[in-house]
């Protein structure tokens, strides 16, 4: 009985200890529906009881697989409505991009991207500022000077890497992977939605056909198009092999395409 209490005690000090931080973070993130809240709240309290940690200030890295979509999903959604290549785009995919979106935090003036390396990613800003600059060099009489022009600040619900989508859109390949133009650092604590190259490529590889109708195929290159026609193929060998595997009709049809190759 005493071995109880001493662990109820325990578990209540715990508690009463990181309530405050828990709670501020559900007053900045207002937005998280109701009941996402008190998936979190018993995740919280489960994890504690077990006498794991919990990372208060990345609250989100503690839910299962499952909890986070459901938590980042609403979230998200309306924020990839508003970019302008996403807008023809269905839910399906926009829900599969969500899924793939890691809730991430820089401190107090990091890189978030460096001007001159590879665009590996886009981002929106969740909580905090960013500023973009771009670096300069100005040619004098006996030598050269360099210096910093400010581009723009980003807030929350700003966006960067938009351009990533439409290398993703076109089935661009990592050798020709975009080089970011201009440097990003925070200049607070943020909080952003980031998504990588690799996972937006993996996502317009398995909705191809949804991206395939923002391209013309006159404008497309032979390298798109022959990306395209191998994501076709693939598409279809998956369903038929699908279908083999459930007895249906399309067993002899994937045997034969199996056996020709």
């Amino acid at each position: 009985m005493a071995k109880k209490v001493s662990k109820k005690l325990k578990f209540n000090r715990k508690i009463q200890k990181i309530s405050p931080d828990i709670d501020l973070w559900l007053s900045k993130n207002a937005d998280v529906p109701k009941e996402l809240k008190t998936v979190i709240m018993e995740t919280v309290r489960y994890r504690v009881e077990e006498n794991q940690d919990v990372h208060v200030e990345n609250i989100v890295s503690i839910l299962s697989p499952v909890q986070k979509r459901l938590v980042m999903c609403p979230l998200c959604l309306d924020l990839l409505k508003n970019v302008s290549l996403l807008e023809e785009i269905g839910d399906q995919v926009l829900k599969a991009i969500s899924e793939h979106l890691n809730w991430e935090f820089y401190a107090v003036d990091s890189y978030i991207i460096r001007e001159g390396e590879p665009l590996r990613k886009m981002f929106f800003i969740r909580q905090g500022t960013a500023l973009t600059y771009t670096t300069r060099t100005d040619q004098m009489s006996g030598g050269s000077t360099s210096g910093s022009s400010i581009i723009d600040n980003l807030e929350k619900g700003d966006l960067y890497g938009e351009e990533l989508l439409e290398w993703a859109f076109n089935f661009g390949s990592f050798s020709n992977l975009l080089v970011s133009t201009i440097s990003v650092v925070s200049q607070e604590i943020v909080e952003a939605f980031v998504i990588r190259a690799k996972d937006l490529k993996k996502i317009v590889s398995t909705f191809w056909w949804q991206f395939s109708r923002k391209l013309q195929l006159n404008d497309m290159e032979d390298s798109q198009l022959m990306q395209l026609k191998f994501l076709a193929i693939s598409s279809l060998l998956r369903h038929r092999k699908a279908m083999a595997k459930r007895g249906s009709g399309w067993d002899q049809v994937y045997n034969k395409l199996i056996k020709s190759d």
